[in-house]
């Protein structure tokens, strides 16, 4: 999310490949996670308007269980 708004769950095998790429941290996410918070704490406005997307309750019918993606750490900022 702090990359761009997230419309699909990923696995951790799908999540660190794009992670992996150019567009991102253009090395071995997997070798490096955690190591990189300076280019995520620049990113945290984007990560949070992203996160707003996703966690609005636009259709009170349909449970957090059921969303998927979901975060809500947005709140907690």
């Amino acid at each position: 999310m702090h990359f761009e708004p997230v419309t699909a769950a990923y696995t951790r095998k799908q999540l660190f490949a794009k992670l992996s790429g150019e567009k991102y941290f253009n090395e071995e996410y997997s070798r490096n996670k955690g190591q990189k918070i300076n280019i995520l704490r620049d990113r945290i406005s984007t990560a949070v308007k992203n996160a707003n997307r996703i966690s609005s309750p636009s259709d009170e019918s349909t449970k957090i269980i059921k969303k998927d993606p979901y975060t809500n750490v947005n709140l907690y900022l």
